[in-house]
C-alpha cells in the first residue's frame, strides 16, 4: 500500500501549486472542480461531497462562530471521510452532525489549522486523497501539505476555488 503523505514537516518545504491546474488536469476533474467526495456510500445511496459535508458541519455551529472557524473534510483511499477544525473548537452540535454523517472526527489542537490536522488525524490509518476547506487554504497550510505530500511521493494540487485540494501520485 502507498504511504500516506508524511505528517511532520513544519513550515518549510516545496511550494504548492499556484491554485490553477493545467487545462488537461481540469478536464479530468470536470472543468476544474475536483470530484472530491462524489460517489456512493457503503449503503448504496449517493454520498455527500467533501464540500457539502464541510459546509453542513460548519452550518451546525451558531452563525457568529462560523466566521471564526475552518472546517476541513478529507477524503481517503479507504473510503473514510475525516473532519477536522481550525480556529474555534468544534461545538457539540457540529460533533453530533459529523458523527451522524458517518465522518471520522479528527483531533483538534488550538492554534493548529484544520488542513494539517487532517493529515495528523489520518496518521498511518488512512491515505488522504484530497479534501475541501470552508476557507481558502492559506500559504502556511499549502507549504505544510506540499511538504508532507512530497515526502510520501505525492504532489498537492489546490484548485481554482482555493478550497478544494487533491494529492496526486508522482
Amino acid at each position: 500500500m502507498n504511504a500516506a503523505p508524511k505528517t511532520g514537516g513544519g513550515q518549510g518545504g516545496a511550494k504548492a501549486s499556484g491554485g490553477k491546474p493545467s487545462s488537461a488536469d481540469a478536464s479530468k476533474r470536470g472543468g476544474g472542480k475536483a470530484p472530491v467526495g462524489a460517489g456512493t456510500s457503503q449503503s448504496g445511496k449517493p454520498s455527500l461531497s467533501a464540500e457539502a459535508l464541510a459546509n453542513k458541519i460548519r452550518g451546525a455551529a451558531h452563525p457568529a462562530k462560523q466566521g471564526k472557524q475552518t472546517v476541513v473534510v478529507y477524503e481517503t483511499k479507504e473510503g473514510a471521510k475525516i473532519v477536522t477544525f481550525g480556529g474555534e473548537k468544534p461545538t457539540e452540535e457540529q460533533l453530533k452532525a459529523a458523527r451522524e454523517a458517518g465522518l471520522v472526527v479528527g483531533e483538534y489542537e488550538k492554534g493548529i489549522h484544520g488542513e494539517p490536522m487532517g493529515l495528523i488525524s489520518a496518521g498511518k490509518r488512512y491515505l488522504p486523497t484530497g479534501g475541501y476547506s470552508t476557507n481558502n487554504v492559506c500559504d502556511d497550510c499549502r507549504d505544510q501539505l506540499s511538504e508532507a505530500a512530497r515526502q510520501g511521493g505525492y504532489k498537492l494540487v489546490v484548485l481554482e476555488d482555493k478550497k478544494t485540494f487533491v494529492f496526486e501520485k508522482q
